[in-house]
C-alpha cells in the first residue's frame, strides 16, 4: 500500500514539538466566537462552512508521530456536523452560549483522529446567534482562520441571495492543497532566500536577548483560560487605525499587533 502521509512544515514542526511539552494538551487549541445578527437559514449555514471546509485540504488531515518524525495525512471527513444549539430558553442565552464555548476549549484534541476542528452554531435570540470556531494550531493559524470566515460568509450569502450555483462536488478548492503548501515550505527552507532571510533576522536581532513581554508575571506550563476585556474604539481612532492599515496594504489586526509589540 502507497504512503499516503506528508511531513510537516517547518511551523507545524514548532507546534507539535512544543505541544508535547504540554500535558494538557490544550496549549494550541484555538477557539473563536462570531457573532450573526439578522435571521440565519441555519441549514444553508451549516451547508456553506461544510463547503468551505471540504475546499481545504489543510483543514482535514490527522498526525501520527513515527520513529523518523511526525507525519500528516489528509481525510475525506465526510460524516461531521456542524452542531446546532438553540438557547433561547436559558435565563441568560448570551452568558450560557460562552459558557458552553469556553467549556468546549477546555477538550483537547486526539491528533490522531480528524477533524482537529468543530463548529457549533448557538442561538442567543430569535434574531442573534454565535458562531463557534475551535481548532487545533496545526491546522489553521489566525490568518487561515479569517480567511475561513469570510469565505463562508461569501458563500451563504451568494447562496442566500441566489447569485450563485450549488458548489461542484467535493466543494470549491478555495485554500492551498495540503502537497502544494508542503512543496512551497520545502522549497523556501532549501532556497538561498532562505539563508538570507535568517542572516537578516539573526543581524536585526544581534543583541537583544529577551523577547518584550506584555505579560507581568508568570504562568504554569500549560495553563488554560483567558482574559478578555472589550474596548470600543472611538470612531476618529478607528478611522487613524483603518486609514493606516490601508497605507501599508494590511489588515487592521495585523497593523494593531505590531503597534502592541512595539
Amino acid at each position: 500500500m502507497a504512503d499516503r502521509s506528508r511531513p510537516l512544515t517547518a511551523a507545524q514542526s514548532g507546534i507539535w514539538y512544543s505541544g508535547v511539552l504540554d500535558p494538557t494538551g490544550l496549549r494550541y487549541v484555538g477557539s473563536q466566537y462570531v457573532h450573526l445578527h439578522g435571521p440565519v437559514d441555519e441549514e444553508l449555514f451549516a451547508r456553506a462552512v461544510r463547503t468551505v471546509v471540504a475546499g481545504s485540504e489543510t483543514l482535514r488531515v490527522r498526525f501520527a508521530d513515527r520513529d523518523d518524525g511526525p507525519v500528516q495525512f489528509l481525510e475525506p471527513l465526510d460524516d461531521w456536523e456542524v452542531r446546532l444549539l438553540d438557547l433561547r430558553a436559558a435565563e441568560q442565552p448570551h452568558e450560557e452560549a460562552l459558557r458552553l464555548i469556553e467549556e468546549n476549549s477546555l477538550r483537547p484534541y486526539d491528533l490522531s483522529r480528524a477533524p482537529l476542528f468543530d463548529h457549533h452554531l448557538l442561538r442567543v435570540a430569535d434574531d442573534a446567534y454565535l458562531w463557534a470556531i475551535r481548532m487545533h494550531h496545526l491546522i489553521c493559524d489566525g490568518t487561515a482562520a479569517a480567511n475561513l470566515i469570510r469565505r463562508v460568509a461569501a458563500t451563504y450569502t451568494a447562496w442566500a441571495t441566489g447569485t450563485a450555483g450549488p458548489p461542484p462536488a467535493g466543494g470549491p478548492a478555495l485554500f492551498d492543497t495540503l502537497d502544494a503548501m508542503v512543496e512551497r515550505d520545502t522549497a523556501y527552507r532549501s532556497s538561498a532566500r532562505f539563508g538570507q532571510d535568517a542572516a537578516w533576522w539573526a543581524g536585526r536581532l544581534a543583541g537583544r536577548d529577551e523577547a518584550p513581554q506584555l505579560a507581568t508575571g508568570g504562568a504554569p506550563a500549560g495553563a488554560t483560560g483567558h482574559v478578555s476585556h472589550v474596548r470600543w474604539l472611538p470612531a476618529d481612532r478607528w478611522h487613524t487605525l483603518t486609514t493606516a492599515a490601508a497605507r501599508h496594504d494590511v489588515r487592521w489586526p495585523a497593523l494593531f499587533a505590531a503597534a502592541t509589540a512595539l
